[in-house]
């Protein structure tokens, strides 16, 4: 399955190969976020205390950009992802085969195919921003199962009830309606404090055409 809308694999890694760049690095510059995917790594792993033979999920794996930030700082993390854009999902899995990759069968909303109680840290990045609400919430409770005892769940969302949100609304929504799909915050604290997976920290991004807050969560039972 192809998802409509994002952004090309073949031709992404082609032209990345062109310049003699990595694919990482060839995003981040088209996407003028250089540095972007490092530093917000870097902040989860400053507050999230990972083993080196964490077993990790991520949801929407896209591109891989965050799963070869972590694979750099720790080589010996296993993962799986459920991808469900084709040929992002089959560059990925070309990459880690033999690193400890499980490539699982995405539904759209659910981590079935996924152990209860076996993920030391589930992340989704720029995923939640575009899901359909309750889906989100489908797949909050399906990672609040999946996490084991002291695992990590972390995330970003465009965030309803920060005090600037509508300004941020007015500036997309200027020609057509935006993609975004804004989350109360405070609703999905109370959701996963009800699952025993309580927030540890958050923070903003520092781009201005960047409006996500990530939030970092950990399972207490």
């Amino acid at each position: 399955m192809t998802i409509k809308g994002y952004i090309d694999a073949k031709e992404t890694i082609r032209n990345a190969k062109l310049k003699g760049i990595t694919v990482n690095e060839y995003i981040e510059t088209m996407w003028n976020i250089r540095g972007r995917t490092k530093k917000i790594i870097d902040k989860l792993l400053s507050i999230a205390k990972l083993k080196p033979q964490s077993h990790c999920l991520e949801i929407g794996a896209g591109t891989g950009r965050y799963l070869s930030e972590l694979k750099r700082i720790y080589s010996e993390i296993t993962c799986e992802i459920y991808e469900p854009n084709e040929d992002w999902a089959a560059w990925i899995q070309e990459q880690y085969s033999l690193k400890g990759l499980t490539r699982r069968n995405p539904d759209g909303y659910s981590l079935k195919d996924t152990k209860t109680g076996t993920i030391d840290l589930c992340s989704a990045h720029a995923v939640f921003t575009y899901l359909d609400t309750m889906v989100t919430f489908f797949y909050l409770k399906e990672a609040s199962r999946c996490l084991c005892k002291g695992g990590y769940l972390f995330f970003d969302i465009i965030d309803m009830d920060r005090q600037d949100i509508v300004t941020i609304i007015d500036q997309n929504i200027v020609d057509k309606p935006s993609y975004m799909i804004l989350l109360s915050q405070k609703a999905i604290i109370n959701f996963l404090e009800k699952l025993h997976v309580h927030l540890l920290d958050k923070f903003l991004l520092p781009y201005d055409n960047d409006f996500s807050t990530y939030l970092l969560f950990q399972k207490h039972i």
